[in-house]
């Protein structure tokens, strides 16, 4: 697919099979220049001599500084050689006899039709949904109902993936950057490093951390040392802690080499060729606190386990009066005996049906693949 200019057509400066270069714009439309022509953007060419008997429909990317749109594919011309339809690039250029005309043009294929099947290749989608407005949805969850897993998503699993094939996905799920400390203060340098409370913190280095920080182990969220953001500061600095909530470590020195950070909530992988996409098999997803105060100290991509609200059960104690030497038990003068009363598990209570119970608290449920998404 190519760009389009409004209005746009001159005159090449030689004919033959050299590439076209402006040489003047003609009479009643506008120069590449005035037309708005964007450096390295390809365009579709219409070139014709001025009796109509050559002619010559290709593409190439616009040069700003040369005036040179070059004729890099060749789609069809006046003898026949390539496909009329499908934009295969198999034709030859035409030696035009004199320098021809050159109009900037669209062509069927280029050109949207909302009747008719359209292909779009992943960066020209991403344009498309730049252009409407909507997110590139990388990094998106999705729920579907079987097992065969759609095209652009992997399955949400835990699996490594390569850095290079999932190269989108991997620069949304994994943040990394330089680090700096100063002796004495708990506030880290991390230049525009876009975090939020709680998101965890892995610490590497090629020489030794500050005191009183440890550096971590790449593969999984939970490996190793793991920080947390205690403090946004400013959108280069943070504070760190040992735990989500916790108190702010200072530094004990300045440490040596180049400091690093990695923020990757569910893996890192081996560090340099792979990482790891979330593992939410069998899990119910929960909305982050993000400081409502319901569920605090999490970070994203967290493991919480199942869990039953702290809670007594009500019971009564029985005292019975037996009488010493008395095979009744009655009669006044005895001893006390005390019964203990057993609480044992649920039974039917007559209205509801027989208790569901297992070895995991859950409400009622389904089950479905989730997924997420690798390319816009």
């Amino acid at each position: 697919m190519a760009a389009f200019l409004d209005n746009c057509k001159f005159t090449s400066t030689a004919g033959g099979t050299t590439d076209w270069t402006y040489s003047a714009d003609l009479t009643g439309y506008q120069s590449p220049s005035a037309a708005g022509v964007v450096n390295g953007a390809k365009y579709k060419y219409f070139a014709a001599s001025a009796d109509l008997t050559q002619w010559e429909i290709g593409e190439g990317a616009y040069n700003t500084s040369s005036g040179v749109l070059p004729r890099t594919s060749v789609l069809y011309n006046s003898s026949g050689t390539g496909a009329a339809s499908g934009q295969s690039g198999a034709g030859a250029r035409i030696s035009f006899a004199l320098a021809p005309s050159v109009a900037i043009i669209g062509v069927k294929e280029d050109l949207l039709a909302f009747d008719e099947s359209n292909a779009f290749t992943a960066p020209q989608q991403l344009q498309a949904r730049t252009n409407l407005g909507m997110s590139t949805e990388i990094g998106k969850i999705e729920w579907w109902p079987c097992s065969d897993l759609p095209a652009g998503r992997l399955k949400a699993d835990g699996a490594a993936c390569s850095r290079t094939t999932y190269a989108d996905l991997f620069n949304y799920l994994v943040k990394s950057g330089t680090a700096t400390f100063t002796s004495g203060s708990a506030n880290v340098g991390m230049t525009a490093h876009g975090r939020s409370v709680n998101d965890p913190i892995k610490l590497f280095t090629t020489g030794s951390l500050p005191t009183n920080f440890t550096a971590g182990t790449h593969g999984l969220a939970t490996v190793g040392t793991v920080y947390y953001v205690k403090t946004v500061v400013d959108a280069n600095t943070v504070m760190l802690s040992a735990t989500p909530g916790g108190a702010a470590i200072s530094a004990g020195s300045t440490g040596s080499g180049t400091q690093t950070w990695v923020c990757a909530p569910h893996g890192d992988g081996d560090g340099s060729t792979t990482f790891t996409v979330p593992d939410y098999r069998g899990d119910f997803l929960r909305g982050l606190d993000n400081g409502a105060g319901i569920d605090a100290n999490r970070s994203v991509g967290s493991l919480q386990l199942d869990a039953f609200q702290g809670h007594w059960h009500n019971a009564s104690t029985n005292f019975v009066n037996f009488l010493v030497g008395s095979a009744t038990g009655t009669g006044g003068g005895g001893s006390q005996v005390q019964t203990t009363d057993v609480i044992r598990g649920p039974s039917n209570d007559g209205t509801s049906g027989a208790p569901r119970t297992a070895a995991e608290t859950r409400p009622r449920n389904v089950s479905a693949l989730v997924t997420i998404r690798y390319a816009a």
